[in-house]
């Protein structure tokens, strides 16, 4: 299945105006990597999907199809000024595993950006209140890790 979305324009509109190099975790078809090439940006995607990274390749300058449960593949290297994780640590067993190995690429005052789904956001809470329970109705998706956003804010604190 190839993931594709107009990018996480919330998360992205957080990240430093000054460009560089930027690892995106996670990349699908390069909906992030777009907007942020625009801007200057370095990108290099990983993407588990062989079909997502002839997608992602045009506004990444690399594309590595990799299983991040497995960790991070060995063409991955930094320093890179931001990684990004825009809805990807949900989706594995350890995700404590990828971001601590993410640290080693990481340049020296760079940023990892995380975004999480919230279940709890106020559209999906009405959703389930008039008793709709469906997947695609409320924007959620099979996850491996269910953590309470406190547990994921733990994660870096506890883990320097």
């Amino acid at each position: 299945m190839i993931y594709q979305n107009e990018g996480n324009l919330s998360l992205l509109a957080m990240l430093p105006s000054t460009p560089g190099r930027l690892l995106d975790c996670g990349s699908g078809a390069g909906d992030n990597a777009r907007i942020l090439q625009a801007q200057g940006w370095r990108v290099t995607g990983i993407t588990i999907e062989a079909r997502e990274k002839d997608l992602a390749s045009r506004y990444c300058e690399a594309v590595v199809v990799a299983d991040l449960e497995k960790g991070l593949p060995q063409e991955i290297v930094g320093p890179y000024d931001l990684i990004l994780f825009s809805h990807i640590l949900e989706h594995l067993k350890q995700p404590l595993k990828i971001l601590l190995e993410s640290k080693k690429v990481l340049a020296s005052g760079g940023l990892v950006a995380v975004a999480l789904p919230n279940v709890l956001y106020y559209a999906n809470r009405f959703t389930f209140l008039w008793g709709e329970f469906e997947y695609r109705a409320i924007q959620l998706t099979p996850v491996a890790t269910r953590y309470s956003m406190l547990g994921y804010g733990r994660l870096p604190r506890n883990n320097r």
